[in-house]
């Protein structure tokens, strides 16, 4: 009994954790001062700020930050428009005084370079602020694993409503990825098809997912057989040494 208990309760957390499909909606709208900073609702922000760098900021929010490639820095931009790490950006981000987060291509070691934000918890939507959205930026979400279960161009994140490329006000963008039907993500992967630079990017918010109905019903279940299970075992012990 107790072995079955704990089996609908491992199940139940496993419906908590599992997207049912990569089924994902992406909303771009383009900045109009309001949007820059944090999603309102969101449960975690990296605003790529802290001088202890952006591995020591992701682990204060319960995140891992991985790199790799060598075209990839929290940048402000320097008289020459060139991060020490040699990634291009054109200004920072104009609404928090920030520079943006910034990857480039491919190094000079042949590595394609990027950043992972990965998270131990759940999240219903991942967004960030874009700073001149082009075709061959990307972003990957990602499982539980860090495996990609959604990759998406910067012709998959402007919505079809601006030409990429163009360094304009509409560039700007707020992308935000929501899953659907039971859909969740545990981190994003950031960086370039090929070797162009820059992605800039500032403000990536987390929003922490709430379990659906039926899967506080099968965990709620779970702990309900537990209990039972458990009050069985001490009424057998009592009427054995009765």
């Amino acid at each position: 009994m107790i072995r079955t208990a704990l089996s609908l309760l491992a199940l139940g957390t496993a419906l908590a954790a599992a997207p049912a499909s990569a089924a994902t909606q992406i909303t771009s709208v383009a900045a109009d001062g309001s949007n820059h900073l944090a999603v309102p609702g969101s449960t975690i922000n990296m605003t790529f700020d802290l001088d202890a760098g952006t591995a020591a900021e992701a682990a204060s929010k319960g995140l891992t930050a991985t790199f790799n490639g060598a075209l990839a820095s929290r940048t402000t931009v320097s008289p020459t428009g060139v991060t020490p790490y040699g990634v291009f950006a054109f200004a920072p981000n104009p609404n928090d005084g920030n520079g943006y987060f910034a990857i480039g291509g491919i190094d000079s070691f042949g590595l394609q370079s990027s950043l992972q934000l990965l998270g131990t918890q759940a999240f219903s939507s991942i967004s960030l602020f874009v700073g001149s959205l082009d075709t061959y930026n990307t972003v990957e979400l990602l499982d539980a694993a860090g495996t990609a279960i959604g990759t998406y161009s910067g012709t998959a994140m402007s919505g079809g409503a601006i030409p990429l490329g163009a360094m304009t006000p509409s560039n700007n963008r707020r992308v935000t990825f929501t899953g659907t039907d039971g859909t969740v993500f545990y981190g994003a992967k950031f960086y370039n098809q090929g070797n162009n630079s820059a992605f800039e990017f500032d403000n990536v918010s987390f929003t922490a997912a709430v379990p659906e109905p039926a899967t506080w019903a099968m965990m709620i279940l779970g702990f309900g057989m537990v209990g039972f299970a458990a009050r069985n075992r001490r009424r057998s012990t009592a009427m054995q040494t009765a």
